[in-house]
């Protein structure tokens, strides 16, 4: 079992980790740059089996939601890196085939790469992976083997994510994807006394929302205008060529 304090040491440490994926690009153009992401969904878990020493139990849980905020950077050549902070809520419908209440609780923090597949259209599909941990929290479970459960346990967590974007405007789009996120099995102790391993929850998520692009603005140079009949990138190019000076986008 981890204690609380390594368990902050180690969602530190994800922290740490994400910062290089977070590093400011140059935002040359829509969707480059870097990015905050929400997203809610619904979350379909899959049955748990609890053992232990005289303990042998199937916990039915209930179709729940999720909850993700992301903070990343995307790149011209269609990469993202993001850190990511989840939350899924899960009740428990029964336990061995008999009614049972409590609810499982699943707090994540993972570091995420994603690959956008860029084209000509406002839709953009992408493919993803995670990798990071997971603090699950089996709250007031009962009953299971004569007895009931409320523990947690900070285990490792991956996830892969699948999805579709669209383009609302040069700082919005939209999104859903559909992801799978497992997770090691945690160590819980009974109330009586027993320790028990949980297979657990490995949900399938559904999600839908949106994403703010470039909250930070490029300081570079700016693009400039086809004027006289010539594409200038530099103020001097166009000097070199004879045409009079270009103006830069977003300037007069």
């Amino acid at each position: 079992m981890l204690n609380n304090r390594f368990a902050t040491t180690f969602a530190a440490l994800a922290f740490a980790l994400a910062l290089p994926l977070l590093a400011s690009a140059p935002v040359l153009a829509a969707g480059e740059g870097v990015y905050l992401g929400l997203g809610a969904g619904v979350s379909f878990p899959q049955d748990s089996d609890v053992t232990g020493t005289g303990v042998n139990a199937t916990a039915d849980l209930d179709t729940g939601y999720s909850i993700i905020g992301a903070v990343g950077n995307s790149y011209r050549n269609g990469l993202r890196g993001e850190f990511e902070l989840g939350y899924r809520g899960l009740d428990v419908g029964s336990v061995s085939g008999a009614s049972a209440s409590g609810d499982v609780n699943v707090f994540s923090f993972m570091i995420n790469g994603y690959y956008d597949f860029k084209n000509k259209t406002k839709w953009t599909p992408y493919l993803g992976v995670g990798l990071g941990g997971a603090n699950i929290s089996a709250d007031a479970v009962t009953p299971v083997s004569g007895s009931s459960l409320d523990d947690s346990d900070l285990v490792f967590a991956y996830q892969g994510m699948a999805g579709l974007s669209y383009q609302v405007s040069d700082q919005l789009s939209l999104f859903s994807d559909y992801r799978y996120f497992a997770t090691a099995d945690p160590d819980f102790t009974l109330s009586n006394g027993t320790d028990a391993e949980t297979k657990i929850v490995h949900p399938t998520d559904v999600h839908c929302l949106l994403r703010l692009e470039q909250i930070k603005p490029h300081q570079g140079s700016p693009k400039y205008r086809r004027l006289g009949g010539c594409l200038c990138q530099t103020r001097q190019n166009c000097a070199d060529r004879g045409h009079r000076p270009c103006r830069p986008f977003g300037y007069g």
